[in-house]
């Protein structure tokens, strides 16, 4: 399945044109297909084994590949809400725990884990800061898998305390800035999956339907909690180059100066605007007063939100939009020559690209749920375990 999304990708790029998004349909479908496997070659063993070194690297690429969609978001790039990333990250770290705890047995089976998963992305940051390289976030929000090796504690106890724990981790990194995710961004889910897993654990004994009805309170109040309106990406990918442009950006708190000069370029050009975008804002740049027609301009932003942000410079041309961007990060200031390129059009309201999306999307569900049926332990063996008890 892995190798199909890849040339499913291919075909989706010749077809519908250039994207660099992490959750379009063949990227996603790729990285449920790589987390399908790695649950499969987890389950291939006895269910239950006791914990081994083997067992403890295999959870570890279990958890860390189940991590991978949120991967923008950590990296300090998303290209959608960051309202999304809490809900996203939960069920992909709680899917990978439930795995985790079916295959393997011990005292501290998740508190290991998770431990090597962070120990390894803090190593990469370290390593990424050293070489002066954008680094990651470390995601100390899987601490709160640690819960899950709670003894005596029912199972549904134990789920809905490590969901609570997740949360509100997550909030207070991002509150004190150990998480790049803005606070007030994962505050209204924050609140949603604590007053949820709260109630299921009040009420789940012996209450299946209720605990059902209150799954599905949470899911619809987590979208809901969503910002209705369409996110859009930052980067849709980078067409035919036409030229290049130099671009500098000094930052000093909350204000960003820019100048863009073109260097070159294969058309007459019209310079049109500077923006910034980040986790679908945009926010446009005031422009200095003066003559542009030399196509050097500068101008000032005002960016209070998130650390890392991309802008653009955008041009019009008789071969239509160009742009070229940079990036810019706190209190950092540089100077490149970017390339001048055509941005792909985004066929978003193309009947073909949403039916070609919804068959994609359709296509990972029903690898989530071979992968649900596979670690799922069958009724006849739950029954012959039970007697044999």
């Amino acid at each position: 399945m892995v190798a199909l999304s890849a040339a499913l990708d291919v075909l989706w790029h010749e077809y519908f044109g250039r994207d660099s998004v992490l959750w379009s349909p063949p990227h996603l479908l790729g990285i449920i297909g790589s987390v399908v496997v790695v649950v499969g070659v987890t389950m291939s063993g006895d269910r239950g084994r006791p914990l081994r070194s083997a067992d403890v690297a295999l959870g570890a690429v279990l958890l860390g590949t189940a991590m991978l969609p949120v991967m923008e978001y950590d990296s300090r790039v998303p290209q959608f809400s960051e309202v999304l990333y809490l809900p996203v990250a939960l069920a992909a770290a709680l899917f990978a725990a439930w795995v985790i705890i079916v295959a393997l047995s011990g005292a501290r089976v998740m508190t290991v884990i998770v431990g090597c998963v962070v120990a390894l992305r803090a190593a990469v940051w370290g390593v990424l800061t050293l070489w002066g390289w954008p680094a990651v976030d470390v995601p100390i929000a899987l601490l709160g898998l640690a819960v899950l090796d709670l003894p005596r504690a029912r199972k549904v106890d134990r789920f809905a305390l490590a969901a609570i724990a997740m949360s509100s981790i997550q909030l207070v990194a991002s509150a004190v800035g150990l998480s790049s995710v803005q606070a007030e961004t994962v505050l209204p889910a924050a609140i949603i999956v604590i007053a949820i897993a709260g109630g299921v654990m009040l009420i789940s004994r012996g209450r299946q339907v209720v605990v059902a009805t209150l799954a599905t309170l949470a899911l619809a109040a987590t979208l809901v909690s969503v910002d209705p309106l369409p996110a859009s990406a930052h980067d849709p990918g980078q067409g035919t180059e036409q030229g290049e442009v130099a671009m500098t950006v000094e930052r000093v708190g909350s204000t960003v100066s820019i100048t863009v000069e073109v260097v070159s370029s294969s058309t007459p050009l019209r310079f049109e605007r500077i923006v910034a975008r980040r986790a679908g804002q945009i926010i446009q740049a005031t422009l200095e007063q003066g003559d542009t027609s030399g196509l050097v301009v500068r101008g000032t932003l005002e960016l209070t939100e998130g650390d890392l942000w991309f802008i653009y410079a955008e041009f019009s041309s008789s071969m239509g939009a160009l742009e070229s961007w940079i990036i810019v990060e706190p209190n950092d200031s540089r100077t490149e020559v970017r390339p001048l390129y055509e941005p792909p059009v985004s066929p978003v309201n193309d009947l073909e690209f949403i039916g070609a999306s919804a068959a994609l999307y359709g296509l990972a569900a029903s690898l989530i749920w071979v992968a649900i049926l596979t670690v799922r332990e069958p009724r006849r063996m739950r029954s012959t375990r039970s007697s044999a008890e």
